[in-house]
């Protein structure tokens, strides 16, 4: 069956609905009916789904053809792979112009075939080659492929392996990070990526593929892939000169830059001046430029991308080189001769559906139709046709822009099922691969924003984010609420500031750290679970109604606000007391969740796109009907019945349901991976139980062999979610069981929702009790409910030893608790039957003690505590109930016997009409729920189950494995190619990937798409979803889900903004005298290297003197002094004509402002210089210092060893000499020490701004479906951190800062405000450049979000208030802005950890509970595994540097911080639109300069500066500046008249996102208003 996408969406987002109001509930009776009403009357959570219809490719010749009419030479005959090809027009006419000599440019969109486009012109030249040269090639770079990521550069590679199998003259290697140097270690790596998976044979590379660095070194392939960074690196190194000059030099000939649309902004600019250094460095510089991409706008745009590609490639291009794909114009074939209406596709498809074969099915369009279906394919029939057909012309032209199904049925009067039947047979209308219906489909599903509420004495439920709402001409204040998971008690999400409970957008749903239960009771009798011991405080407050004014309830002297205090609405404050932990307890009905009891409207992105995976999972076709006839042989059977000898059988062939999870991070698709994993895992288990369950019935089935049959069950039908691993099922069926008894109490789960019941063997005897007037099967339902309670506490003995990943499935908490009478002072895991203490109660003996009393007896606590002792006594300790599982645990223990225990589906059912339990178990009626006075129904669970979403997943549910992995950059390249191929081979169901795979990476044919977010832009959205559609037979399917942010808000409103949303091609600015200026200085130091080997390996040998008493540093300022011809002649072909002049090529005059003068803008060698040898001479006066007093100075040693080694590239690289976008040389790794992380296929490194706040001591790191947790600032031999000390100005929180040393006199006074510094307040940051390492101990990711300590806003760490400025008078307000050359920024962590200078170990300072403290004491163990010798812990903050351009704006009119905050996000985007810019190209930040005034720093986010902030200063750009900053706010109508908010339209950007509820319209229009003398 083909797959209906209409039909799926509206299942999809039924079962999302479904979802919605199966986890949020409200007991509260109004509440409950205004949120009903609501949800009923709101906007819809999905849109569409939209049809976008393009047309296909015109076809052109084929490759024949070309080699018969002579442009393409004879030897293509040899290429199987691409000798058959028929190519599309726009191939053939890219190829012609590239034959031709022409610089080209291929935009022709996703699935075009681009690779073709440069791949056939470049074997073309140097097939012919070999032809002039009698059959060989000589070695040397003729083609040089450039990819911004090695994913695409390995999917080249496999494409030429294949292309080049029978073409061994042709050589290609790929010189990238990931390339050994060794053929012997390269051959290795070869085999183990390309072994045979069925035969375990080593695979055998091709001869003419080069593997290693040393071989393509020795002989430099004809076609050189690589990636920018690496060729950059490929010019500096001298060793590697080989292939740009000497005797393999001489027949360059293309330069290939795939996915050109990456090469924006700076890195536009960088990689420009990158090829025009390659090109100059050429001795046959007449090379050809190919670029290609999907997405560079669209033919009316083709000026600008000439205007591009001329800046990029330093090369001339015409926009009639500019190569768009040509579409078939079908408005030409159209004949109208037919207007067949629905009925044609109807039958048609229904034809299709049923199974039939092509020509069964032309036989029938003949009969009923009356058509010549003779010598027809159906494809072709259906071409021919529907070109003839209006009915297929009314939908082709209405659908020439994006439209939704609902408009499409609202314009012609169909069902949504004859639109899905006409898309469907539409789509399969094609002649030569050429469609007449290329049809995608979109669909989008929104998050819920949260439930919000105002209080007695008005009560109203809103599903949409307000602040006020009136209600008979009072304001009353809104609140966002959460309900206890349990009980649906509502409490308050928000905080206190300045004595008001606020709301917060961007609140943390998933890690509830404090909240307001609406109510006056805390309930806290429960000995299991106290509030201690749950880390929680409970505090009551009475709170105002109508403005949210709050205060505390035992307040000696009461504030009020304006409103009567007797309208104040008591509410309690449940708060954790850990820094990182959440509420998991409920006050009202003392519910325990470790992974938190508090349940928002917004149940996450994991959560909801889990929700929506399962749903789009569970509709992708798992098979296809096929009807097969076959003819009998001629034979009399005797029976005279009239049938043919005509055979039909239909059969069900399978089909793989695979689809690509698109997030916007690393570690959000690594988290999702697992995560959707182990949801869909239990998921499914529920349903195999549930079904086998319904086979069972009511007569029941003992544990053991339910298990057993279960594990059956599950290795016949290969239901393991394993990818690589040979499951053990019967761990899995263990696993499966463990998790139903561990949530029985769950409102979800399969007891919980009355499918799952269960009892106890006949061998345990059960007695009725006269004194207390209990029958025997009160007796037993009594116990049933203990038995059931110890299940939730994952206390249930297991005969089968399962892993630590497999408890962790089933226990919250990842470890199994046991029980004794009493229970045990030691540890939690050892719970008492009967509660501790005479103080305390428990669920059990709470629940005895309401049976009591329904019974008609009255007894003290004592008595039921010696009954609830009786109970264990009587029946699990000595009737068997439980078993002894000391022998397995360390403590004496008692667990439930699986033993004793029988699964069924129930006889009786009966539901508690206050807290909505449902329970097997029935006692007088009295509810089993903690201090529930309901009266327990008997109900039919079908009936009032019905509409829960798991209900009808347990019982409606597909059984199928699903099998999902991460696939980012936190992947080896062996695991990601090997997961890469498993996905090609149908092996893997869903690859959760990072943005950098919606590039053209190869995964095979794939229909659907899902995007968890809203990509940030249309091209972005376009390269996602053009992932999909690479099937023939079917139409596309992209499912995007707009999460809680106002960015996918805004385009959810207007998805077609998204679909056909206008993209801009890249822009940039060439003639950049920062960044070009750097590649002077870079094409000089590569000349002087070559020279001067001696001098290039590491800072020491290029900056200090060596034995001879010369530097490097002084030798190549002599070698610059004498001015060489071949560095002149050089910087003038390779610089544009304009910098020529500006730099003073001719006369060397740049090099006076490399090292002598500093002018603007200019990094000055000198400079660096002489910081490296301050900081040095520092760190040597503080060795000595240190010696002098006799103390031990080898960690000084070590720091200066650090400055020493650091590679040249590197350091002058980050101190902005040489150009910094190629270089990681700010990357670090997190390391381990377990050996088992190289079997896990791992890579963790990111560049150091990130690694600090995702890689510092403690954070968790989801990767591969491992949970890794950093422990360790990593320490290298004879080097030591550099640290700085710092101080926060508590008056104009200006960071103060300078260079750490243990003599230093600290700080006084601000250096930004003048205020008085305690001297006790300085703290020391270091920076981890050498890296992270993890604990040793790896385990697997729950359901609890990984922790992650965040780093606040970069700062600007410049405190001269006499910088030279220039004052502007614009309009009405005075400005003054500084421009600042390699102005020093710093981002610092906002958490501290107590770290050891001996081996690294660290941790975190905030849950020390010792915030005044600077150093602990504390054994541990070093990364070896053996206990470090050093148990003193110092007080670090983790941080990071980097030098940029700043420019420094000040205006002289006072605001307070959050005003100035929303001016600057103004001025920000203000200064993008006139730069024209991409606005993550500069960035911000506030630095105080007097009482009620701000500076704006502007700042380029490149290391080392771009120079697009130096373009501000000059009076009409501030002007313009300022004048669209004000205009941007002021034309703008969100937040009302007031402007008391913000939006997408005018300040409210992706990256800004943190601070949203900050932002608003009318501080940037008072602000700014004296800007204004223009209309609108």
């Amino acid at each position: 069956m083909s797959f209906n996408v209409i039909a799926a969406s509206k299942k999809i987002s039924e079962q999302y609905n479904r979802y919605l109001k199966t986890i949020f509930d409200i007991s509260d009776a109004e509440y409950k009916k205004l949120f009903e009403e609501q949800f009923e009357t709101a906007e819809p959570f999905s849109k569409g789904p939209y049809l976008d219809v393009i047309d296909s490719f015109v076809k052109g010749r084929s490759i024949p053809e070309m080699i018969e009419s002579g442009v393409l030479s004879k030897d293509f005959r040899r290429l199987e792979d691409i000798y058959k090809k028929t190519l599309y027009l726009h191939q053939e006419y890219a190829i012609k112009k590239i034959l031709d000599g022409k610089n080209v440019v291929v935009s022709t969109g996703t699935g075009s075939g681009k690779t073709e486009c440069f791949l056939i012109p470049i074997l073309d030249h140097l097939m012919r080659e070999r032809e002039k040269e009698g059959g060989k090639i000589s070695p040397g770079v003729r083609a040089l492929l450039i990819y911004p990521m090695n994913a695409l550069a390995n999917d080249q590679i496999e494409r030429l392996r294949r292309t080049l199998a029978d073409y061994p003259e042709i050589t290609f290697g790929s010189y990238t990070g990931q390339t050994e140097y060794t053929r012997e270690k390269a051959l290795e790596i070869y085999k183990k990526l390309n072994r045979n998976q069925e035969t375990g044979e080593d695979a055998v590379p091709l001869k003419n593929e080069l593997l290693s660095r040393e071989e393509m070194k020795k002989s430099p392939p004809h076609i050189l892939i690589t990636n920018y960074a690496m060729l950059e690196y490929l010019m500096l190194r001298p060793e590697d000169n080989v292939f740009f000059q000497g005797p393999f030099s001489h027949n360059w000939k293309f330069v290939v830059m795939d996915e050109a649309h990456t090469y924006t902004g700076s890195t536009g600019i960088e990689v420009s001046m990158l090829l025009r250094r390659v090109v100059s460095k050429l001795e046959n510089p007449k090379i050809q430029f190919v670029l290609t991409s999907a997405t560079l706008g669209d033919k009316d745009s083709d000026k600008k991308v000439v205007s591009f590609a001329e800046k990029l490639c330093s090369a001339s291009f015409d926009v009639e080189n500019v190569v768009r794909a040509f579409r078939v114009d079908l408005e030409a074939l159209s004949d109208e001769k037919y207007d067949f209406g629905t009925e044609f596709y109807d039958t048609i498809h229904n034809l299709l559906e049923e199974g039939y074969d092509d020509r069964y099915i032309l036989e029938r369009i003949c009969s009923i139709f009356s058509l010549n279906t003779n010598n027809y394919e159906l494809s072709d029939f259906l071409y021919d046709t529907l070109l003839r057909d209006a009915t297929f012309w009314r939908i082709k032209r209405f659908l020439s822009i994006p439209q939704s199904v609902v408009s499409l049925c609202k314009e012609t009067g169909w069902r949504e099922e004859q639109v899905t039947a006409f898309v469907d047979v539409a789509s399969r209308a094609m002649r030569d691969k050429t469609k007449i219906f290329d049809a995608r489909y979109h669909f989008f599903i929104r998050a819920t924003e949260g439930v919000f509420i105002t209080l007695p004495p008005y009560k109203s439920v809103s599903l949409t984010r307000k602040n006020t709402a009136w209600h008979e001409g009072k304001e009353y204040k809104v609140f966002e609420v959460v309900t206890c998971a349990q009980c649906h008690s509502l409490y308050i999400l928000g905080s206190i500031e300045e004595n008001y409970l606020v709301q917060k957008s961007n609140y943390n749903l998933q890690d509830i750290k404090e909240a307001f239960y609406i109510g006056d009771t805390v309930h806290d009798s429960d000995g299991d679970d106290t509030l201690e011991d749950e880390k929680l405080m409970a505090e009551t407050y009475e709170l105002c109604p109508y403005c949210g004014f709050i205060r505390a309830a035992n307040m000696v002297h009461k504030r009020a606000c304006e409103h009567d205090p007797a309208k104040y609405i008591k509410v309690i404050k449940v708060k954790t007391n850990m820094i990182s932990g959440r509420v998991t307890k409920c006050i009202n009905c003392e519910s325990v969740n470790r992974l938190g009891i508090l349940r928002s409207f917004f149940t996450g992105q994991e959560a909801s796109t889990s929700v929506i995976g399962t749903a789009l999972y569970e509709q992708l076709p798992s098979s296809e009907k096929i009807i097969v006839s076959r003819a009998e042989e001629s034979f009399d059977d005797g029976f005279n019945d009239g049938f043919t000898d005509s055979v039909a059988e239909t059969i069900e062939e399978s089909k793989a349901k695979q689809f690509i999870a698109f997030s916007d991070s690393r570690q959000a698709a690594a988290y999702f991976a697992s995560y959707f994993s182990e949801t869909y895992e239990g998921i499914l288990y529920s349903r195999i139980i549930r079904k086998k369950v319904g086979e069972i019935g009511a007569a029941g089935q003992p544990a053991p062999r339910f298990v057993a049959e279960l594990a059956a069950v599950l290795k016949n039908k290969e239901l393991s979610p394993s990818v690589d691993e040979m499951p053990d099922y019967e761990a899995e069926a263990w696993k499966a069981v463990l998790k139903e008894l561990a949530d029985n109490r769950s409102r979800n789960s399969l007891a919980g929702l009355g499918l799952l019941a269960v009892g106890v063997t006949e061998d345990i005897q059960f007695k009725g009790n006269t004194k207390y007037n209990l029958s025997a099967d009160e007796v037993k339902d009594v116990c049933l409910n203990f038995i059931m309670g110890m299940c939730t506490d994952a206390a249930v003995y297991h005969e089968k030893e399962l892993s630590e990943k497999d408890i962790l499935f089933f226990s919250y908490s990842g470890a199994e608790t046991t029980y004794l009478s009493h229970g045990s002072n030691t540890s939690r895991c050892v719970r008492a039957f009967v509660p501790k203490t005479e103080t305390r109660t428990n669920k059990r003996m709470e629940y005895l003690e309401r049976v009591l009393v329904k019974k008609g007896n009255r007894c003290d606590r004592e008595e039921i505590a010696k009954l609830l002792e009786a109970f264990w006594d009587r029946f699990f300790l000595r009737g068997g109930l439980v078993k002894n599982v000391s022998a397995r645990f360390k403590e004496t223990g008692y667990q439930v016997d699986t033993a004793k225990l029988i699964f069924s589906a129930g006889e009786k059912w009966y539901r508690c009409p206050k807290c909505h339990r449902i329970t097997a178990y029935n006692v007088g009626g009295v509810c089993p729920s903690y201090m529930c006075d309901g009266e327990l129904q008997s109900v039919d669970v079908h009936e009032i189950g019905k509409e829960n979403h798991y209900y009808r997943l347990y019982n409606e549910l597909t059984p199928c494995p699903l099998r999902v992995v991460e696939h980012t950059a936190q992947l080896n390249r062996d695991e990601a190619y090997h997961y890469q191929s498993l996905f090609k081979q149908k092996k893997i169901d869903v690859l959760s990937c990072s943005t950098t795979f919606e590039m053209g990476v190869d995964v095979g044919e794939l229909e659907t798409v899902f995007m968890r977010n809203m990509p940030p832009s249309p091209s972005n959205y376009a390269q996602r979803a053009g992932r999909a559609g690479r099937s023939t037979n079917a139409a596309a399917f992209a499912l995007t889900f707009c999460t809680k942010s106002n960015h996918d808000f805004n385009f959810f409103k207007n998805p077609v903004n998204m679909i056909r949303g206008i993209i801009v091609p890249p822009s940039f600015k060439t003639e950049n005298e920062k960044i070009c200026i750097r590649h002077v200085y870079a094409s000089a130091l590569s000349l002087f290297w070559k020279k001067y080997p001696q001098y290039f390996e590491n800072a020491q040998n290029m900056l200090e003197n060596d034995s001879q008493g010369r530097s490097g540093y002084t030798v190549f300022r002599e070698y610059l002094n004498e001015k060489p011809e071949e560095l002149k002649a050089y910087l003038k072909v390779c610089l544009p004509e304009v910098l020529v002049k500006q730099f003073e090529i001719e006369t060397f005059g740049w090099v006076k402002w490399m090292f002598d003068e500093e002018r603007l803008g200019y990094p000055n060698f000198e400079r660096v210089y002489q910081m490296y040898t301050a900081e040095l001479k520092t760190l040597q006066e503080e060795k000595k210092k240190v010696e002098e007093k006799g103390s031990p100075s080898d960690y000084i040693l070590k720091q200066i060893h650090n400055y020493q080694s650091e590679r040249i590239i590197n350091f002058l690289s980050k101190n902005g000499i040489l150009p910094k976008y190629g270089f990681p040389v700010d990357t670090v790794e997190l390391k381990t020490t377990n050996s088992k992380l190289g079997r896990l296929g791992l890579d963790l490194s990111r560049d150091l701004s990130v690694a600090i706040s995702e890689y510092a001591p403690g954070c968790q790191v989801v990767a591969n479906g491992k949970l890794i947790t950093s422990r360790y600032i990593r320490k290298v031999p004879n080097k030591h951190w550099k640290m700085y000390d710092y101080v926060q100005c508590n008056s104009c929180q200006t960071l103060n800062m300078e260079i750490h040393t243990e003599s230093s006199p600290g700080f006084e006074k601000c250096k930004q405000c003048g205020a008085d510094l305690r001297k006790s307040a300085k703290s020391t940051f270091l920076i981890p450049d050498f890296g992270f390492i993890a604990e040793s101990k790896i385990s697997t990711p729950t359901l609890v979000k990984p922790e992650r300590t965040y780093r606040t806003e970069a700062a600007f760490v410049n405190y001269d208030h006499q910088l030279p400025e220039e004052t502007y008078d614009v309009n009405d307000l005075k400005v003054c802005i500084a421009s600042i050359d390699n102005g020093p920024m710093a981002i610092l962590t906002t958490d501290t950890f107590f770290v050891c200078q001996s081996c690294g170990y660290a941790q975190e300072a905030t849950q020390s509970r010792l915030p005044f403290v600077n150093s602990i004491k504390q054994q541990h163990i070093a990364p070896s595994g053996r206990r470090c010798s050093c148990d003193s812990l110092e007080k670090f903050a983790l941080g990071y540097r980097f030098e940029t351009d700043v420019v420094r704006i000040k205006i002289n009119k006072a605001c307070n911080a959050e005003e100035a905050y929303s001016v600057l996000q103004a001025i920000l985007l203000s200064a993008c639109a006139q730069l024209n810019i991409d606005n993550r190209e500069i960035a911000g930040c506030l630095q105080y300069c007097s009482a009620g005034i701000f500076y704006y720093i502007l700042y380029d986010t490149t290391p080392g500066g771009a120079g697009h902030v130096k373009r501000l200063n000059s009076h009409a750009m501030l002007t313009a500046i300022l004048q669209g900053a004000y205009r941007r706010a002021k034309f703008c109508d969100c937040g009302g008249e007031e402007g008391d908010s913000s939006c997408y339209s005018c300040l409210r950007t992706y990256e800004n996102q943190r601070h949203h509820d900050m932002i608003k319209r009318k501080y940037v229009v008072e602000y700014l208003e004296g800007v204004n003398d223009m209309e609108k």
